[in-house]
C-alpha cells in the first residue's frame, strides 16, 4: 500500500514538473518515457475551443419558508385570502343530509362535485345529489375519494387510496398510479394552481404535478427541507401563484416557488459552506443544534471521508477560479487545498495520508488508530482508504492545473507537496 502511494505521488510530481511533447492526449499528462494503454487523464481537455458565452437559464424550485403565527389546532384545511394571507379551517368537517362527512367539493361546468368516504356525489340538471355508481374505470379509482380539485379546463381531480384520478371534459376518465409517475398513490388533499398544475398532498409528502409539461412532470416534496410534517391534510396554493400552503400532522408549511439559475445555487451552496461546513479548512457535514434554525449554532465532528469531501470542493473551486476567474473561488480552493496539505503531513511519513484530524483532547479519547502527530498538536486517523487518495490526486490536478501554475508561491508549494 505505501509503496504504491508513493509510487503514484512520484508520477504525479513528474506530470507536473515535465515538458510535454507527446501528441497522444491520452499520454500527454505522463512523463515523456511513460506509456500505458490503461491509465488515462484525469481530466482530458478537449482540443475543440467552448462554445462562448456559455447561456445560464433560469429555473423554479422549491424553497421551505416560515409561516409565522398560524394555529393548526383542531384544523381540517387552508384558507388564503387575495393578498397570500393564510389561515386555517377549524373542524369538524361538515356533513350531507344523510350525516357522510364532505371531504371536499368542487364545480365543474355548473356540475357541482362531493367527495366522501361512501363515493363521489355530483348535482344532476334539478341539482338534486347523485352517487356516481361507477369505479375504477369510469369514475374514481376507489368509491372512497379523499380529494377534490378542478383546473380551467375542465378536468375534475379526484384522489383515492390508491392514486390519482381525472375525469375530462368530455365526460371520460382516467388515472394516475405509481407506475405512471406518482410517488404516494395514498392522496389526502388536492389543489390546482394558477398555471394549472396540481399539487397533492399524501400520507408521505407532496407531490406537484405538471400534466401538460414535456419532460419531467412529477416532482415530490417530503422531509423537514420542505415540510413540517409528511402526512398533508390539505393544500392551498397561495393566489400570487409564487407559494403553496399545507396543512400536515406537525403543523402548517409553506413552499416558496423561487426562479433561480444554477450559478445562483452554487453561490447559495458556497455561503453555507463557508458558514457552517469548515473545520480547520476542511469541507464536512454539520449537526445543526436546531434544525429549524439554521442561525442557533452547529458543531462538526470528524469523518472518514473529511479528505474527499474536501478534495471535491478544492476541484470545483479550482474549475470555478479557472472560468470565472472569481478571487473567493481561488481563495476557497486554497484554503481547501492547505487542509488536504495538513492530512497529508500528519503523518510525518510522506505518502501516507491521514483521514482526518482532531485536538488532542479528542483524539485522546479514540481508538488506537488515532495516533499523535509530531509536534502533539493534532491526533491523526490512519487506514486510510483507495478512494479518500483518489480525492486527494483529483485535488492536485485540479488546483494545478487552474491556480498554482498561475500564482508562484502556490506552484512551489504544491510542486514539494508532490515530491
Amino acid at each position: 500500500m505505501f509503496s504504491w502511494l508513493m509510487t503514484g505521488t512520484a508520477l504525479l510530481a513528474a506530470a507536473l514538473g515535465a515538458p510535454q511533447d507527446t501528441k497522444d492526449a491520452k499520454d500527454a499528462w505522463l512523463p515523456r518515457e511513460f506509456k500505458t494503454l490503461n491509465i488515462v487523464a484525469p481530466m482530458v481537455v478537449a482540443e475543440t475551443k467552448p462554445d462562448l458565452p456559455l447561456v445560464v437559464s433560469p429555473f423554479t424550485e422549491h424553497v421551505r419558508g416560515g409561516v409565522g403565527e398560524v394555529s393548526a389546532e383542531n384544523a381540517v384545511g387552508l384558507a388564503v385570502s387575495a393578498d397570500g394571507a393564510v389561515s386555517t379551517v377549524p373542524g369538524p368537517l361538515p356533513k350531507d343530509d344523510k350525516g357522510r362527512e364532505i371531504v371536499a367539493e368542487a364545480e365543474v361546468g355548473g356540475i357541482r362535485w362531493r367527495a366522501t368516504a361512501a363515493g363521489l356525489f355530483h348535482t344532476d340538471a334539478k341539482g338534486k345529489w347523485t352517487r356516481h355508481e361507477e369505479y375504477g374505470v369510469n369514475g374514481p379509482l376507489a368509491s372512497q375519494v379523499t380529494a377534490l380539485a378542478a383546473d380551467r379546463k375542465g378536468n375534475l381531480w379526484a384522489g383515492t387510496p390508491v392514486g390519482l384520478s381525472v375525469r375530462a371534459a368530455d365526460g371520460t376518465w382516467s388515472h394516475r398510479t405509481g407506475r405512471d409517475g406518482l410517488p404516494v398513490e395514498q392522496i389526502t388533499a388536492l389543489a390546482v394552481d394558477t398555471n394549472d398544475d396540481v399539487w397533492i398532498g399524501t400520507a408521505h409528502g407532496a407531490v406537484l404535478y405538471r400534466p401538460e409539461a414535456e419532460g419531467r412532470r412529477w416532482f415530490y416534496r417530503a422531509g423537514p427541507r420542505y415540510l413540517p410534517g409528511d402526512h398533508v391534510k390539505a393544500v392551498a396554493p397561495a393566489p400570487h401563484g409564487m407559494s403553496v400552503w399545507f396543512l400536515t400532522d406537525a403543523g402548517v408549511g409553506r413552499l416558496d416557488i423561487v426562479t433561480t439559475t444554477l450559478l445562483e445555487r452554487a453561490q447559495t451552496i458556497e455561503r453555507i459552506v463557508n458558514e457552517r461546513h469548515r473545520r480547520w479548512g476542511m469541507v464536512a457535514a454539520c449537526v445543526l443544534d436546531d434544525p429549524e434554525n439554521p442561525a442557533a449554532g452547529h458543531s462538526i465532528g470528524d469523518n472518514d471521508n473529511d479528505g474527499l469531501w474536501t478534495a471535491y470542493h478544492v476541484a470545483a473551486m479550482s474549475l470555478c477560479y479557472g472560468t470565472t476567474k472569481d478571487e473567493a473561488a481561488k481563495a476557497s480552493a486554497r484554503e481547501g487545498m492547505h487542509a488536504l496539505y495538513m492530512l497529508q503531513n500528519a503523518s510525518g511519513i510522506p505518502g501516507l495520508v491521514a483521514r482526518s484530524v482532531v485536538p488532542p483532547e479528542i483524539g485522546k479519547t479514540k481508538s488506537e488508530q488515532w495516533r499523535p502527530t509530531a509536534d502533539g498538536k493534532m491526533y491523526w486517523k490512519s487506514d486510510t482508504s483507495s478512494d479518500e487518495i483518489d480525492g486527494h490526486y483529483l485535488a492536485f490536478y485540479a488546483y494545478f492545473e487552474h491556480v498554482a501554475r498561475h500564482d508562484d508561491a502556490e506552484r512551489k508549494l504544491i510542486e514539494k507537496q508532490v515530491r
